[in-house]
């Protein structure tokens, strides 16, 4: 799993301030390993694919599964032939728009449909439904190849340097 814009081992965040109210926004980068985090905590994301060259972007429940991205689906379906085989772009994010902060992950990666056999078993011991109700009968998984994130905050300005 590669980061974008940091790596796992690397603590230094990239970081941009602006002056808002009685605070300073700081857009700072996120670790590879807080964004993988980040996505174990949450349980809907976007999936971004191409269908016929037209960008589609999904609502979809979501687990994280050793360094997979995993949705339930059913093999056939729009979003699974779109995604099937194809490098494909995976978000989730969080934001508390009165505060103007919040975060947000992306994960970018080969797609694969998932239908049968031992991982399909393994797969199907997840407690992941589907975004829309069908049989659900097989798995996209997206493995996470380049991973990044962002965090805008709010720091507050003291005598003594920013705190957050």
């Amino acid at each position: 799993m590669e980061g974008h814009g940091d790596t796992e081992n690397n603590n230094a965040h990239a970081s941009e301030a602006v002056s808002r109210g009685n605070g300073v926004v700081t857009l700072d980068t996120i670790t590879t390993r807080e964004c993988v985090d980040l996505l174990r905590e949450s349980t809907v994301g976007r999936l971004g694919v191409t269908d016929r060259a037209m960008p589609m972007i999904l609502p979809v429940n979501f687990q994280v599964y050793n360094d997979w991205v995993v949705v339930r689906t059913v093999p056939g379906s729009t979003m699974a032939e779109a995604a099937r085989n194809s490098v494909v772009a995976f978000e989730v994010d969080q934001a508390d728009f009165s505060k103007r902060t919040g975060w947000s992950v992306v994960v970018v990666g080969h797609a694969s449909l998932i239908s049968g056999g031992p991982v399909f078993e393994t797969l199907c011991g997840l407690d992941l439904l589907a975004w829309a109700p069908h049989e659900e009968d097989g798995f996209l998984v997206i493995k996470m190849e380049r991973v990044s994130g962002r965090r805008l905050a709010i720091a507050a300005e003291s005598g003594t340097g920013i705190q957050k």
